[in-house]
């Protein structure tokens, strides 16, 4: 009876509330209130295999790094139109996906809490939401994990897209900041939405494991290959 009646619900809902696939637009089934069953499948195949999806680093701030999916086609899709047209619901579609990665890597024991990595107010002002924000809150709600606004960004810095990776470590220097002390001895795990070179990652470990925190890891949405586009004159790599 509960199930009928949901479906009742949901029906009605999208009668006053279209609700169309963001990647393809037809309307997704009763099950779903993000994507439509083939872009789920389409979405799934970008997947970072379980071996490649966590790496560890032996030295600095950052104890590991932990990433969903690989950043292309659809998952570069839905990440852009999040991120520079504020449609913040696509992100609705990676919920279920982070939260068994998070359960199946086994992060709910490994970490104390969630932290995410935060905007320059200017920038928040502009896109009126954080993106880490919101993925953390979503896993938070499907894992019991505790959300904490450990870190503040105390200024933009410039693109980073055009850096290398020497270049980018430079450009983050001091842009974080605590906003409060976190759990002294705790493990805290970042959330941020796509991990290139992991510069942003080690620049807000460092600061957090300078305030007193035991280990610092980050979990991403999605990971790019490490092909960073230098400025005039310099080779990619």
């Amino acid at each position: 009876m509960t199930t009928r009646f949901s479906q009742y619900r949901e029906a009605f809902l999208r009668l006053i509330y279209p609700v169309v696939c963001p990647l393809c637009g037809t309307l997704p089934g009763f099950e779903s209130r993000s994507l439509c069953g083939k872009c789920h499948v389409r979405l799934e195949s970008h997947a970072i295999a379980p071996d490649d999806a966590h790496q560890t680093f032996r030295k600095g701030p950052l104890a590991e790094a932990f990433s969903i999916f690989h950043y292309r086609a659809e998952v570069q899709t839905l990440l852009t139109r999040v991120k520079f047209a504020s449609e913040i619901a696509f992100l609705e579609a990676f919920r279920e996906y982070g939260a068994n990665f998070l359960l199946a890597h086994g992060l709910k024991t490994r970490y104390d809490y969630l932290v995410p990595v935060p905007l320059s107010l200017s920038r928040l002002l502009m896109r009126r939401f954080n993106q880490a924000e919101v993925l953390a809150q979503m896993f938070s709600s499907e894992t019991g994990l505790s959300v904490r606004a450990d870190l503040k960004k105390i200024w933009q810095t410039p693109s980073q897209s055009r850096l290398t990776r020497e270049e980018r470590g430079l450009n983050l220097q001091g842009c974080f900041k605590t906003k409060k002390a976190p759990v002294p001895g705790a493990a805290i795990l970042l959330v941020d939405d796509i991990f290139t070179t992991g510069a942003t990652a080690r620049e807000a470990a460092k600061v957090l494991r300078a305030a007193g925190a035991a280990k610092v890891g980050v979990l991403t949405l999605a990971k790019t290959p490490e092909i960073i586009t230098a400025r005039a004159g310099k080779a990619a790599h």
